[in-house]
C-alpha cells in the first residue's frame, strides 16, 4: 500500500511542471473569464507549492531537534495563510 502511495505521489510530482506551464498558457488566453481561472490556478499550484516546501523543509530540521514545536510551526504556517494566498494572487497577476 506504501509503494501504491508513494508511485501515485511521484507521478503528482512529475506531472506538477506541465501544471504551472498550462495555468501560465491559460492566464494569457484572450477569453477574461479562462483568463482568471489561469490566475487562479497558478495563485493554488503557487500557494501548495510554498506550503509543501515549507512543512517538509522546516518540519524535517525541528522535527530532528524539538519534536515539540512541530504544533508550532504549522501554527506559524496557518497564520502565514492570508499573507501568502495575498502574495500568490498578486504575483500571478503581474505575470499577465
Amino acid at each position: 500500500m506504501l509503494g501504491l502511495i508513494l508511485g501515485a505521489l511521484l507521478v503528482l510530482l512529475s506531472l506538477w511542471p506541465l501544471a504551472v506551464i498550462g495555468a501560465g498558457r491559460l492566464s494569457r488566453h484572450e477569453d477574461p473569464g479562462l483568463a482568471a481561472l489561469g490566475r487562479l490556478l497558478g495563485c493554488v499550484l503557487l500557494h501548495l507549492s510554498f506550503n509543501l516546501s515549507f512543512a517538509t523543509i522546516w518540519g524535517a530540521i525541528v522535527l530532528r531537534r524539538s519534536p515539540e514545536l512541530v504544533p508550532w510551526l504549522f501554527a506559524a504556517l496557518a497564520i502565514a495563510q492570508p499573507f501568502a494566498a495575498h502574495l500568490c494572487w498578486t504575483l500571478a497577476g503581474r505575470a499577465r
